[in-house]
């Protein structure tokens, strides 16, 4: 497996992680605990972005090899569906607070899971089925 390509894909898979994460702190009403976890898992998807770039400029080869075109189309698509997740997201969630299940204030809240959630999703799965590694 490309190095580069793996790093975006364990970058990619603890951006999920944290939001997961972020949830199940918000759900088991824990302030503090959960959110250190979040905030390390957060700094360790960063961090895997800046190993990626710095294996770029250390690794050239590997990186042409990591954005050929199948993985620029996988990218692509993760952008594309990501856009659709959040627009059918935004769609429920106005009808939800436009109906009064939700309060709108919270219904702003959750938009961001989609927003964040739905390319990487994607891209995790292009990475497994091969398509983007």
């Amino acid at each position: 497996m490309n190095i580069v390509a793996t790093t975006r894909f364990v970058a990619n898979l603890l951006l999920v992680l944290v939001i997961l994460l972020l949830w199940v702190n918000i759900g088991m009403d824990r302030q503090i605990s959960g959110l250190a976890w979040a905030i390390g898992i957060f700094i360790l998807a960063a961090g895997c972005g800046l190993i990626e770039v710095a294996i770029a400029f250390l690794k050239p080869k590997q990186a042409v090899a990591a954005w050929d075109e199948q993985a620029r189309a996988s990218v692509r698509l993760s952008y594309a569906w990501g856009y659709w997740i959040a627009m059918a997201a935004f769609l429920i969630l106005l009808a939800a607070s436009l109906t009064d299940h939700i309060d709108p204030a919270f219904a702003f809240y959750i938009m961001g899971t989609p927003l964040a959630v739905g390319p990487p999703i994607i891209m995790i799965w292009a990475y497994v089925t091969g398509r983007a590694g």
